[in-house]
């Protein structure tokens, strides 16, 4: 009778750690999924906003400078941007504590140089205002804008 018990008590433990693992997978997945509408929601925005096309097309499509945007698309676009940077910290902060893999860190990063590249004056802005985030983040921020000032 013992090692029957002993055997059903295996079993259940086997059981309890099957289960446990499969609400594991289902909680990163849905994290993951969580990560991709957040990331659908900022990429759709443009098309939502007159003020973000506009700011856009004269940002990206004519090569012009923050100079050159209105003050309604200054605003658009500055709320644009810190939802874009508000976004990729989280997004670091899942990578320094393990709950995204580098390679997915990495695709976060390859954006934040490349939002760091585009526009000099955003560069200047965000290493002037990284006070606002963490300082691991703000040390990747730093790092960046020397990186692409060179």
């Amino acid at each position: 009778m013992q090692v029957v018990g002993i055997f059903a008590l295996v079993a259940s433990l086997l059981f309890v750690g099957l289960e446990m693992r499969q609400s594991q997978r289902i909680a990163l997945s849905a994290a993951y999924q969580s990560r991709a509408d957040s990331s659908m929601a900022l990429r759709m925005a443009p098309l939502e906003s007159e003020s973000l096309q506009t700011a856009y097309a004269k940002l990206y499509g004519e090569g012009g400078d923050l100079e050159s945007l209105t003050p309604v698309e200054r605003v658009a676009l500055r709320g644009q941007w810190h939802g874009t940077m508000v976004y990729i910290e989280n997004m670091h902060y899942q990578f320094v504590t393990g709950f995204i893999t580098e390679e997915h860190w990495k695709t976060n990063r390859n954006e934040l140089t490349n939002l760091l590249r585009r526009i000099p004056a955003w560069r200047a802005a965000l290493v002037e205002n990284c006070g606002n985030y963490r300082a691991s983040f703000c040390a990747e921020i730093e790092a960046e804008a020397r990186a692409a000032s060179e």
